[in-house]
């Protein structure tokens, strides 16, 4: 795995969730923001333009953290450009 940025989901009032990327080679593509939810339902929250291939983004988090079990970013047609994993604890 090659480390393409980071991702933050806070799960206070509101939630929200920030997220950055650095990957060279992507350029200046438009990417598209989803999150992963608990039983593989993928829920698309926004989409933003990368300008040499960095990029950020925020937003409302639509989801609780606690359901919210990976993230990632795809290109306009689909392609999945980088994901992430969030540890979950079980209380």
């Amino acid at each position: 795995h090659q480390k393409a940025g980071q991702i933050y989901i806070y799960d206070g009032s509101p939630r929200w969730l920030y997220m950055d990327v650095d990957s060279k080679s992507n350029g200046n593509e438009t990417v598209i923001c989803q999150l992963v939810a608990r039983g593989g339902h993928v829920i698309t929250i926004g989409s933003f333009k990368l300008d040499g291939g960095y990029g950020a983004w925020g937003s409302p988090d639509p989801v609780a953290a606690s359901n919210v079990t990976g993230a990632r970013i795809t290109s306009m047609n689909g392609t999945v450009l980088a994901t992430a994993s969030f540890e979950t604890s079980s209380s």
